[in-house]
């Protein structure tokens, strides 16, 4: 029965605190990974057969659209939504001034989140954090991004948001991701995951949405 939702999940957190290790366990040969950090990944592995590196905002958009029309890409992971974000707002504001260039940035966001939204595949969407005044007053941890357009509002448009965990146990680092904390905008659905602690894991939470 083919599936009527797919999910497009933000995994939330400073460098350093296991993002890009959450790809380890993911499919090498089913999965597009669009390397706009155009780094190493952060251990030893075979590569991905999918694996697009884009340095412009518009071959962003292309390798996304690609991967969501490629019938042998069965999931999708983008390393990162920040960078992304960043190159975005640079090539805007080489190319316009003053209010243009929030003007075209803003358009440009929106229609890769509809490119997004849309995408009949499940997204896993790495992103960096940053304190930002909520409705009431308080501060709270959300998506990065750039001007007031999207300002705490980016997690509207994904079904689950975890955060980055880390701690130090027996001697070595240990990653893990949260589906809940305070102060947070961590969300994900109702008996999706077992408990607010989960592994840092791509294989994991593709196998948890398709079950």
């Amino acid at each position: 029965m083919k599936r009527q939702y797919y999910a497009k999940v933000a995994i939330v957190g400073q460098s350093g605190t296991g993002k890009s290790y959450t790809t380890k366990s993911a499919n090498r040969k089913s999965t597009g990974y669009i390397n706009f950090e155009r780094k190493p990944l952060p251990y030893k592995s075979d590569p991905f057969v999918h694996e697009g590196r884009p340095s412009t905002w518009s071959g962003f958009r292309k390798n996304f659209t690609d991967y969501a029309k490629n019938q042998e890409v069965t999931e999708i992971i983008i390393d990162s939504f920040t960078m992304a974000l960043n190159t975005c707002i640079k090539e805007m504001s080489s190319k316009y001034s003053g209010f243009d260039i929030y003007k075209f940035y803003n358009k440009e966001v929106y229609e890769f989140l509809e490119d997004l939204r849309n995408c009949e595949k499940d997204v896993l969407v790495f992103a960096h954090d940053e304190l930002t005044r909520s409705d009431n007053g308080d501060k709270e941890k959300r998506i990065a991004t750039h001007g007031r357009e999207f300002d705490g509002k980016i997690e509207q448009h994904f079904t689950i948001v975890l955060y980055t965990g880390t701690r130090y146990k027996d001697g070595k680092p240990q990653y893990f991701l949260k589906t809940f904390e305070p102060g947070t905008s961590a969300k994900s659905p109702e008996g999706l995951f077992p408990d607010t602690e989960i592994p840092n894991d791509a294989n994991y939470i593709f196998d948890t949405l398709n079950n």
